[in-house]
């Protein structure tokens, strides 16, 4: 998860068709892992990746998974990262007509 972290910069720049496609199965070992900072990071990865491709169900999911999993590690995720899954989840939920929800905390 920390390797799928760790090309963000590399995908966004050079690759963005091919992140999900190495993150998810990355992302389908980890599942029933327990929570982890590196495991926040590669969701909001491939929720950022998604958000770009058009992929909106996959991509809400994993924001809220990541902030949900990101609480229950103490907060300790890189404040960049949690930021972009706030902001994207908020205009996923603004593009929802979800409203009340976009404009208030956006884990609730």
């Amino acid at each position: 998860l920390s390797f799928c972290d760790s090309l963000l910069s590399f995908w966004n720049d050079c690759a963005p068709h091919d992140a999900l496609p190495f993150i998810e199965p990355a992302l389908a070992i980890a599942q029933g892992a327990p929570p982890s900072v590196s495991y926040v990071h590669a969701l909001v990865s491939a929720g950022y990746f998604a958000f770009i491709l058009s992929k909106q169900p996959k991509g809400r999911g994993y924001f809220e998974t990541a902030l949900a999993m990101n609480e229950a590690v103490g907060r300790q995720g890189s404040g960049i990262k949690i930021g972009i899954a706030y902001g994207l989840l908020r205009g996923y939920r603004l593009y929802a007509g979800e409203y009340e929800a976009a404009a208030g905390r956006a884990l609730q």
